[in-house]
């Protein structure tokens, strides 16, 4: 009878040292399962945040000024948060080296992806930095001439000027007049007016040929579309121009009659007609022709006929005698479109996981 007792007693050891065995294992298999949860929850975490930083990253880039940065160029320092789906991002942008002659201001841009919610209790949220290096782009157009007359240019007489050289001394000279080879440039007396590299440049064979050659977006720009206008008239008064600062774009639908001098984009559907000494400085766009009735100087550039880039017929540009000046100025130009300027990623320039670098 001890003997029996003996062994239920050994057999019962031996049942709890494999029920603890049992347990023991699958305890380390929960634990190694769980682990390996957390494990493709961080990396999966990671890819999510990684998604986030970038989406932040490019939309900054794209949509800077509607973010509420206006400062062209940009800042020394900017920053904010851009929320996209599944997260947020904290970008900031840091100059690290000013603009020197014609070579651009470069900067970085790091954006901290942060996503919302974790994947399972006691996991904390994915964070990823990713940044990119770029550089300032100002705004800019292809100037071609101090004058472009789609429907050719007749001068008379060879009073005033239409000067491709540029009043801002830049190291880059534009055409004088650009016209199509018909009906083309013609003078009716005196010295030869226009001056610059070249003095006469030819966009194309025909009126046709030479609107494809400017490349400028009438169709958008007439519409308000391409650029937001700052003024739309009719609808809007004249801007005053009391502060030296202001380059506005105005957008006229139809013919103006210019009401006194200015500065900025001014862009007329139809004709415009100069009666006053007025001055401009910037980018003047007419769809239609210009007709100059008074002395004007307009400094920047001047592009006339522009409403053959519609299919629609354009008139001769007709510039009586006098003091009737057209000079090209890089310096107008840049004033004029320089709040259109933009950050441009530099290639090869893009860096993930910048606290590592």
């Amino acid at each position: 009878m001890d003997a029996r007792r003996s062994e239920r007693g050994f057999a019962m050891i031996l049942a709890i040292l494999a029920i603890a065995l049992l347990g023991t294992g699958l305890i380390a298999a929960l634990l190694l399962l769980g682990s390996e949860r957390r494990v493709v929850d961080a990396q999966h975490g990671q890819m999510e945040a990684f998604v986030v930083a970038e989406a932040g990253l490019e939309q900054f880039l794209a949509n800077r000024v509607a973010l509420g940065f206006t400062a062209s160029p940009a800042a020394v320092y900017e920053s904010t948060r851009v929320t996209v789906t599944g997260g947020y991002a904290d970008v900031v942008l840091q100059r690290l080296r000013p603009a020197v002659g014609t070579v651009p201001a470069t900067y970085v841009v790091r954006s901290r992806g942060v996503t919302v919610v974790p994947v399972q209790s006691g996991v904390p949220r994915a964070e990823r930095v990713v940044a990119r290096l770029a550089h300032w782009q100002p705004g800019g157009m292809n100037v071609q001439a101090a004058l472009v007359g789609l429907g050719g240019v007749v001068k008379q007489g060879g009073s005033g000027q239409l000067n491709g050289n540029d009043q801002c001394g830049g190291v880059v000279d534009v055409g004088g007049v650009a016209v199509p080879t018909a009906p083309g440039y013609t003078q009716t007396a005196g010295t030869f007016v226009p001056n610059g590299n070249p003095d006469v440049v030819t966009l194309g064979a025909t009126t046709a040929a030479a609107a494809a050659a400017v490349r400028v977006d009438w169709t958008g720009l007439s519409a308000g579309t391409a650029i937001t206008p700052d003024v739309r008239i009719p609808g809007q008064p004249w801007p005053s121009f009391s502060s030296s600062s202001y380059w506005p774009v105005i957008l006229v639908t139809g013919d103006l009659t210019l009401p006194g001098s200015g500065r900025g984009v001014l862009i007329v559907t139809g004709n415009l007609t100069v009666g006053g000494s007025y001055n401009w400085d910037g980018v003047v766009l007419v769809g239609g022709s210009m007709i100059i009735t008074a002395s004007l100087t307009f400094d920047g550039t001047t592009i006339v006929g522009l409403n053959a880039k519609s299919g629609l017929s354009v008139g001769v540009t007709t510039i009586t005698t006098g003091t009737r000046r057209f000079r090209y100025n890089s310096c107008d130009v840049a004033s004029a479109l320089g709040r259109f300027g933009g950050l441009a990623g530099l290639p090869n320039a893009w860096l993930d996981n910048w606290p590592s670098y």
